[in-house]
């Protein structure tokens, strides 16, 4: 079956947070694609997480937090693994 609406976010969570009431008001035709272009990441918000994280586990939540996202809203999820800005630059 293919993709007819595909959600294209640069990074993780950025969907969620500028297209969440178009995907849950199902407001393009079905079946739905997410896909997360820059997946490998080192960013995180230093007043949610206790101890510093290396890049591997922080790419590694942000993309069960993507696939959890999906999951919920019924869209196919997909990722490519191309870094982030800082870790492309250091």
């Amino acid at each position: 079956m293919a993709i007819t609406t595909l959600y294209l976010q640069p990074h993780s969570d950025d969907a969620v947070m500028s297209s969440y009431f178009t995907i849950k008001g199902n407001v393009f035709n079905k079946p739905q694609g997410l896909l997360t272009v820059f997946s490998k990441s080192n960013w995180y918000e230093p007043s949610f997480v206790l101890e510093k994280k290396e890049a591997a586990d922080i790419t590694k939540i942000r993309l069960s937090e993507d696939y959890e996202f999906a999951e919920k809203m019924k869209l196919n999820f997909f990722y490519w693994t191309y870094k982030d800005c800082r870790l492309r630059n250091k």
